[in-house]
């Protein structure tokens, strides 16, 4: 199973260099790769009675990393967007308050 996994990311890697992404693009890929591939090990080795311990640390540390680069990365127009519209709406909602606090 462990060799299998390792041509898996390597079969994506080198998809995701042919899709020319940067590395961070390609390593973020390969993150979320590895942590299918520990769910489904950590799932496996419960399943067979035994101790996955190690896995299970390895799989929060990388879920912990991908959350800390997804707080690194600059949002995006999308994200910008929503973050304004989210704004605008709170501020109608404290408009109307005020409005019928006054009245």
């Amino acid at each position: 199973m462990e060799r299998d996994n390792e041509r898996n990311q390597k079969v994506l890697e080198l998809k995701l260099l042919g899709e020319e992404k940067n590395q961070e693009e390609i390593n973020e890929e390969l993150t979320k790769l590895k942590i299918d591939q520990l769910t489904k090990e950590i799932e496996l080795e419960n399943n067979a009675g035994r101790d996955a311990i190690d896995k299970e640390l390895e799989l929060a540390k990388l879920k912990g990393q991908i959350r800390i680069d997804q707080e690194k990365r600059p949002p995006t127009q999308f994200e910008k967007f929503k973050t304004l519209r989210q704004t605008r709406c709170l501020m109608h909602s404290k408009l109307i308050w005020t409005n019928k606090l006054m009245n």
